[in-house]
């Protein structure tokens, strides 16, 4: 709200954090984290004041927005949600959270604390010690994590990914299953597509990726998740019927994307990212628009390493 309007925002849960400013030709901005039930998007919308709304939105929609036994557990957020949820200190729990997560000594929670409140910059506690947090465009770096993937000679994804496996496996935790999709999720994302189309704003939507031992899992059986499939169905003709953008990119393998691209099991590096924007553009994507084709082209084929491509 305070910054200056952007041409193009990625807009969804954590899974579309990945997508950096450095892959567009325009300005932009990323506001993954916001979303977590459909119902969200309207009044997240709502919120923000029409001359900060963006020209582009690239919408993230998790699977499990359709899905009856997680979706109907509808979300609370009302139009003040995001302003009054903003603290610049935090509470008690904040300090207890973040003293056990990340420190082991109260000697380095407290030289860390004055690191962080003389730095020009404000970073946070978790970007200072585990260089993970929110970047600049609001995309995030999960730092820590990526270099211990990176730096291990072998790894196993059965165990990195167990947790995911697990929840697949008794059903819970966003991947509950499923055959038939939620019909009041295609009745609030109509609400969503009429302010997006009142606004001229342009959309490109897409389910995001699963890793592909995940996608693998939980495939295994034909009918435990095929509310997706449906989904994504129903989908494509919603969104043609606006004249809008649906991909489906549930199966990474659509973009060549494997396991080593992955930070978990469901949360792809910026590699798959670009990936995804790139294979938008090879099929004429109204995203070739606003992404410079061989810059990003180069970039890919340049990565540092399966998670990373910039600094």
């Amino acid at each position: 709200l305070n910054n200056n309007s952007y041409d193009i925002w990625a807009l969804g849960s954590s899974r579309v954090l990945q997508f950096r400013e450095q892959m567009f030709s325009s300005s932009f901005y990323n506001l993954g984290l916001m979303i977590s039930h459909i119902s969200d998007i309207k009044i997240f919308l709502k919120t923000i004041p029409k001359d900060k709304l963006p020209k582009v939105i690239i919408l993230g929609l998790d699977q499990w927005m359709f899905n009856e036994d997680w979706a109907s557990n509808k979300s609370f957020k009302n139009h003040n949600y995001w302003e009054n949820s903003f603290r610049f200190f935090p509470n008690k729990s904040d300090v207890h959270f973040v003293y056990s997560k990340i420190f082991k000594e109260e000697l380095q929670y407290f030289e860390t604390l004055k690191k962080a409140i003389s730095s020009k910059n404000k970073f946070g506690l978790s970007a200072l010690v585990k260089n993970s947090g929110i970047r600049f465009d609001g995309s995030k770096n999960y730092g820590e994590k990526i270099q211990l993937l990176v730096n291990k000679k072998k790894v196993n994804y059965s165990l990195e990914f167990a947790n995911i496996i697990d929840r697949i496996n008794n059903s819970n935790r966003r991947f509950q299953y499923g055959e038939t999709p939620r019909q009041e999720s295609f009745l609030e994302l109509s609400e969503v597509l009429d302010i997006i189309k009142n606004n001229n704003i342009k959309l490109i939507s897409l389910f995001t990726p699963f890793s592909k031992k995940v996608y693998d899992k939980m495939n295994e059986s034909d009918i435990r998740y095929d509310y997706i499939k449906k989904s994504a169905e129903r989908l494509n003709i919603l969104f043609a019927a606006y004249g809008f953008e649906f991909w489906d990119y549930s199966n990474p393998s659509i973009i060549n994307s494997s396991n080593i691209e992955f930070i978990d099991g469901f949360h792809g590096g910026e590699l798959t990212y670009a990936k995804i924007l790139l294979n938008m553009s090879e099929n004429n994507s109204l995203a070739n628009k606003y992404i410079s084709y061989g810059s990003l082209k180069n970039d890919i084929k340049n990565t540092k390493n399966k998670l990373i491509i910039y600094d």
